[in-house]
């Protein structure tokens, strides 16, 4: 069932792809390229975003990837 997961390096020339999956409790986030995995992301939720909708709970993941990545000095620019 599980499989060792091989991140591989960004190619800022294609685009990148984001998987978002939004809980109760706490949300998650994948960054892909060409169908493979760059990162992953996933925090807990406050407990005014757990009252967010769906929706707005996943841009929220979409936006706290970036925010990670970026500010670790990862490879988005």
């Amino acid at each position: 069932m599980a499989q060792e997961t091989m991140l591989t390096y960004p190619q800022f020339d294609q685009p990148f792809v984001f998987y978002t999956d939004a809980s109760e409790k706490q949300n998650g986030g994948i960054v892909t390229q060409n169908g493979k995995p760059l990162g992953f992301f996933s925090r807990k939720l406050t407990e005014t975003q757990r009252r967010y909708p769906v929706t707005e709970q996943e841009l929220l993941e979409i936006a706290e990837t970036l925010k990670y990545y970026k500010s670790r000095n990862r490879w988005v620019t």
